[in-house]
């Protein structure tokens, strides 16, 4: 089946005429997209209008739900949303409801849940988007990918430029909640890796070109390690893992990790002998590191063990954070872990389904993966499902949080599973190798 196409339908102004469907997804659906990708990946605290970032995202979410929804309705020619699709509107559905019920029978505060069903919506409207999007091939995976490169380099630039004249810095801030935007960072950071490795195995093209590239993933990498936030680098380095097992396969790996590893030693040791930059590395010592797992299994341990039988089966909404900043009672836990989060506030069965989610993700990737493991030129791109996948839930589970907050897990959730509707759209494997790497 070809992918959903629009009508063609001309707009003239005086001269000038705009044809919808060869300019609706340039002009219209791409911006927003970078625009939501940046704000709520990059910059959640400054938007636009006086808007936050995060303010600013969950507007255009909105708005591309609309477009989303419009398209389906009165642009395509039948309405068609799988089964997998569906099955991940069931559980938003759930996810939104049961802190409205629950708190009728713990707390009797049904306006504080309908504010959490409310973020609940916003997370449901970027999951339909972008895999709407997608899978209809309006935006495309090279798209994303890109997208994610460019926007964490000028993102990493903005961060840089706070550092210029100092002497001592510490954990590089300004742009969103540490733990988030770091992981935004790790994300950015493999996507470079992604399109040097496309552009120097499978094109012929300037060293210069490749060198550049490089520059701008160190650039990044540096800032991703310069927030401080130790559970980025692990899932860099987890999905570095993964590109390599599952996308690269490149018998050169070694060689080219143990270069560039010199080249970002270089790089922080001509920092290092510029800025006192100790207050960072101590973030990463071994008693740093030590106390960290001590304290965050503390947590783990805290969010479930004050939960009755009843409250573990159904949920408690312990929603302190829409309480203006102040704790409702003294049961006050932020999880850090996105299943956590999901047993406190909503209970047993949203938990299930979100786990039984990411398993049928990780089932229809691996047939994926499989059909195409011998053709390197779609394994690369393909591979992507699982690595972006990988780095965004080890965020998800050590640094989580409420499930609300995390738009790049909704992002990629929607990345996997359009994705993999996408592959079955497509007309033609020349139609396929458009969009991707």
């Amino acid at each position: 089946m070809n992918p959903i196409q629009l009508p063609d339908i001309k707009l003239s102004i005086g001269s000038f005429d705009l044809n919808v469907k060869e300019n609706f997804a340039l002009f219209v659906v791409k911006p927003l997209f970078l625009l939501f990708l940046y704000y709520s990946m990059f910059s959640r605290y400054s938007g636009f209008f006086g808007l936050t970032g995060g303010m600013t995202a969950a507007l255009i979410s909105g708005v591309l739900f609309v477009l989303a929804a419009g398209h389906l309705l009165f642009l395509s020619d039948r309405i068609e949303i799988s089964r997998l699709a569906l099955f991940i509107t069931v559980f938003f559905i759930l996810v939104a409801l049961t802190p409205l019920a629950s708190s009728y029978v713990f707390d009797g505060r049904p306006a504080v849940a309908l504010r959490y069903s409310i973020e609940v919506a916003i997370a449901f409207f970027i999951f339909f988007s972008f895999y709407y999007f997608l899978k209809s091939g309006i935006i495309t995976p090279k798209f994303l990918i890109y997208a994610f490169a460019y926007l964490g380099l000028l993102s990493a630039l903005q961060l840089i430029t706070t550092i210029i004249g100092e002497v001592r810095i510490g954990r590089l801030r300004g742009l969103g909640a540490l733990n988030y935007i770091a992981n935004s960072f790790a994300v950015s950071g493999m996507a470079w890796i992604i399109i040097i490795y496309k552009d120097y195995v499978y094109e012929t093209v300037n060293r210069w070109r490749v060198a550049g590239k490089f520059i701008c993933f160190t650039l990044i990498f540096i800032v991703m390690l310069f927030t401080g936030t130790r559970g980025a680098t692990v899932a860099f380095l987890v999905g570095i893992f993964f590109l390599q097992v599952l996308g690269m396969q490149s018998k050169r790996f070694t060689k080219y990790s143990l270069m560039g590893t010199l080249g970002l030693a270089l790089a922080l040791l001509i920092i290092a002998l510029n800025i006192d930059i100790s207050i960072i590395w101590n973030r990463y010592s071994y008693e740093d590191l030590s106390y960290m797992v001590d304290k965050r299994l503390g947590i783990y341990l805290d969010s479930v063990i004050d939960l009755s039988f009843v409250e573990f089966l159904f949920g408690r909404p312990d929603l302190y954070t829409f309480e203006d900043g102040l704790l409702s009672d003294t049961r006050y836990i932020n999880t850090h872990n996105v299943f956590l989060s999901l047993v406190r506030y909503n209970g047993l069965i949203p938990f299930f389904l979100f786990s039984l989610l990411l398993l049928i993700i990780l089932l229809k990737y691996g047939a994926l993966y499989f059909a195409h493991r011998n053709d390197d030129y779609f394994r690369l791109t393909e591979s992507t499902i699982i690595v972006f996948f990988v780095v965004v839930m080890i965020l998800a589970l050590i640094s989580g949080g409420r499930s609300t907050r995390l738009f790049s897990m909704y992002i990629m959730i929607a990345y996997a599973v359009g994705y993999l509707e996408l592959v079955g759209r497509v007309g033609s494997m020349k139609e396929y190798k458009k969009m991707i790497m």
